[in-house]
């Protein structure tokens, strides 16, 4: 059989679900060989849907685990999957930072679907300069995998290897979900990374139902990197197998359904219940006039005290020449008189009124930004969570608690209703709310 050709006879002949892997027996009809091996269920996935037959589904029993050579099994098995048809593997990418938001890199994991790993924790960060989730979720979680806590230089070098170890021949393709995650993986490597790797961002390709399957699964944390890893693998589909809606996933704030027992609906509210139609992103512009340009500890600073531009600018130490600070003013000015309300939005209130429900909203955002907020909502809300006034960024589960606690709800009767799956879907999820992940077509006004 010659392996370059574009079709090959062959079956998947039985495959079970062990954990987070499957057990798969590939049988190529035009040679008779016969390989079995633990790979993963993304890998099993593309063979069936490649045009593989599949066959019987056995037990744990019937198939033994392969104690042959494992290398040279892998390296058949990428033969096979290139002669059908497949052209790349991923690998996909997940970092914990320093704070909620992102700093300074604390781990970070790579997970392939060829069943290749990677996980490092760095030891250069200082617990009392992480936010106090990260203190409280993601700190708790290193030092599982003894031996793995190592210095950034010994972690950038032990990251490359591992990369150069992975063939040209694979197309190794590093998928991340966040911009924040390659950002951070290029800065840990100084600019230095193998040039055949290609970079893909699977945003859209996720199955968010999936990754929170995982989890569920597992019963593993979502604040550990190797497992957010594994879960991006789990939730990696096509876009062709991606199911056509998910109950928590909505495109417009017109289509979400509420349970009998919801008792509070909270939006979050810019790319929510407004949108900036004219970005400017002075704040962003400020942050930058600093020496290290350091965006996260400054968004922070800015998102957690009630300052305006030049207070923010004293906050950071910043000294703007007055031409300059006029500039972001009229900036500010400009971004400001462009919000508006989505088109749904005052039906959607109105309905909630009616019913009685209690309604509010939690946001990370600068002073600036709330008053005009307020001045377009057609109807009165019973609580605003601004950051800036709660002293809390989401996905800290605080600024959940603390406006459920104003609401006088309890958390499991509150539905979380926004934009970022990370700090609206997850940090509402793990507050122990309810929550909705809103999809729109168009995302805008997301830098404040």
């Amino acid at each position: 059989m010659t392996m370059q050709e574009p079709a090959v006879d062959a079956s998947v002949r039985a495959l079970h679900e062990a954990g987070d892997e499957s057990v798969f027996l590939v049988t190529l009809f035009a040679t008779g060989e016969t390989f079995e091996a633990n790979y993963t269920l993304a890998m099993a996935e593309w063979l069936l849907s490649a045009g593989l037959r599949p066959g019987h589904v056995s037990t744990p029993k019937e198939i033994m685990p392969f104690t042959g050579d494992r290398i040279a099994l892998n390296r058949r098995l990428r033969q096979l999957w290139r002669a059908i048809g497949g052209e790349m593997t991923r690998y996909f990418l997940a970092t914990k930072v320093t704070s909620c938001d992102g700093n300074k890199l604390i781990s970070l994991a790579i997970v392939g679907e060829d069943g290749r790993e990677f996980y490092g924790e760095a030891i250069d960060f200082e617990p009392p300069f992480c936010s106090d989730f990260v203190n409280d979720v993601a700190l708790p979680q290193l030092g599982r995998y003894p031996g793995l806590a190592i210095s950034p230089m010994h972690l950038r070098n032990d990251v490359l290897r591992w990369m150069c170890n992975v063939s040209e021949r694979w197309h190794p393709v590093l998928c991340y979900y966040f911009g924040e995650d390659r950002r951070l993986l290029e800065h840990l490597l100084g600019g230095i990374f193998p040039k055949y790797w290609k970079m893909e961002d699977v945003w859209e390709k996720l199955d968010a139902h999936e990754h929170e399957a995982y989890f569920v699964d597992t019963g593993e944390s979502a604040h550990h990197a190797l497992h957010n890893a594994r879960a991006n693998l789990n939730a990696f589909k096509p876009l062709r197998h991606r199911p056509k809606a998910l109950p928590w996933v909505v495109p417009s704030l017109a289509d979400v359904r509420l349970g009998d027992d919801v008792q509070a609906v909270i939006f979050d509210a810019f790319g929510t219940l407004c949108r900036i139609v004219n970005p400017r992103r002075p704040f962003l512009r400020l942050f930058k006039l600093g020496e290290k340009r350091d965006f996260w500890p400054a968004r922070e600073t800015v998102m957690t005290r009630p300052l305006g531009l030049r207070a923010g600018a004293a906050a950071l130490g910043l000294d703007p020449r007055p031409e300059v600070m006029e500039a972001l003013e009229f900036d500010l000015a400009t971004e400001l008189a462009s919000i508006e309300l989505y088109p749904e939005v005052p039906d959607v209130l109105a309905g909630l009124h009616e019913r009685n429900l209690k309604v509010a909203v939690a946001s990370n955002l600068a002073k600036p930004y709330a008053a005009p907020l307020l001045a377009l909502l057609p109807v009165g809300l019973d609580v605003f969570a601004w950051s800036f006034e709660v002293g809390y960024l989401k996905p800290d589960r605080r600024i959940f608690h603390w406006t459920c606690d104003q609401l006088g709800v309890p958390p499991e009767n509150a539905l979380m209703i926004g934009d970022s799956l990370r700090a609206d879907y997850q940090g509402a999820r793990a507050a122990g709310m309810r929550a909705i992940h809103l999809r729109r077509q168009k995302e805008q006004g997301k830098e404040r």
